[in-house]
């Protein structure tokens, strides 16, 4: 089956809890004096972890409303823009930590990282992915299925009262139109109901003691929807920057393809 999916929802209807885009680089990348946080925020981030054993570096730092996290670990580099928890951001009614709407979040990561491909020392790459996790406060499990059922009915029926624990996994891969020859694209997909809870942590000192208190919140369901768009492992070429911003813009726009249409292959 192919062709338009039953859903045709506003994509605005999913809120953005987190975005991951990732390179593997095609060559050796130091850890060393890396400029690029500051290059694409234009100052450096609040917080910098470099462990030289295990050469992995992280560089963090608030981004509007949420947090911008550089990792770097051998080849592996990954740009997460990621929803503070509820006590350091005013979040959505329900007290879910976002980033706000998935087209306006969505557009606002791309344009970031896109200012990373126009640096100096962005490097080639064999393969990148595309990550989002959204989300769609509910009331409770079987209204959560009912809101998912348009997304997936062109390829599965939900009993929304006789199941439970439904988790649907699945991958539709496309030949990418970015204009590089030979690219495939995977367009991985998991969608469920799920039950989050944020928790707080504070330490104190008493004396010489230190006592820790955890502060756990109230549950909250939401329908949740992991994207993991990604270019296909076969490919043996090499992605220059400015082919990465068009695969990237690519994967945004199947990114929200999938919101609006849902499994569609």
């Amino acid at each position: 089956m192919s062709g338009q999916g039953g859903a045709g929802l506003p994509p605005d209807n999913w809120l953005a809890e987190s975005f991951r885009y990732t390179c593997f680089s095609s060559g050796e990348v130091s850890i060393e004096d890396v400029p690029w946080w500051r290059e694409v925020m234009g100052h450096p981030g609040d917080k910098l972890d470099l462990d030289r054993n295990t050469m992995i570096r992280l560089e963090q730092g608030s981004f509007e409303k949420g947090t911008l996290v550089l990792g770097m670990s051998g080849p592996r580099i990954d740009w997460v823009w990621k929803a503070r928890e509820p006590e350091q951001e005013a979040q959505a009614d329900n007290g879910i930590p976002v980033l706000g709407s998935f087209p306006a979040a969505v557009g606002r990561f791309v344009e970031a990282i896109s200012a990373w491909f126009s640096t100096d020392t962005c490097p080639t790459a064999n393969r990148v992915a595309l990550g989002c996790v959204l989300l769609q406060p509910v009331a409770d499990r079987m209204s959560g299925y009912r809101k998912l059922q348009p997304y997936l009915c062109r390829y599965l029926k939900i009993d929304e009262v006789g199941s439970s624990d439904l988790i649907y996994n699945i991958n539709r891969r496309r030949p990418s139109r970015s204009g590089v020859e030979g690219l495939q694209l995977n367009r991985l997909m998991k969608w469920m109901v799920r039950v989050s809870r944020s928790v707080s942590v504070t330490l104190s000192l008493s004396g010489n003691e230190a006592r820790r208190r955890q502060a756990v919140g109230p549950a909250h369901l939401e329908c949740c929807l992991e994207l993991d768009l990604n270019t296909a492992p076969d490919y043996a070429g090499e992605l220059s920057p400015q082919q990465q911003r068009a695969v990237l813009n690519e994967l945004r726009e199947a990114a929200l393809e999938i919101a609006e249409k849902g499994d569609i292959s």
